[in-house]
């Protein structure tokens, strides 16, 4: 699974979905990364790549993995 870095690298706010489209048919949608969210053990940054937004949410959360 990515980190949090490397997602934001293929954000293409220009486009919808928000992602480079090298990268082929990508839902919009949420993308969990590897990257704990400030220290919390219990939850990881995603990026949306419907609207290329950057955040952190609970490990609980039903969400799209990129390999």
């Amino acid at each position: 699974m990515p980190e949090i870095e490397e997602l934001k690298g293929i954000v293409d706010s220009r486009t919808i979905p928000s992602i480079d489209p090298i990268f082929g048919p990508t839902q919009g949608a949420v993308y969990w990364s590897a990257t704990t969210f400030y220290g919390n053990p219990d939850a990881a940054w995603y990026v949306t790549f419907g609207g290329g937004f950057v955040d952190g949410a609970n490990k609980s959360g039903n969400y799209y993995v990129r390999a």
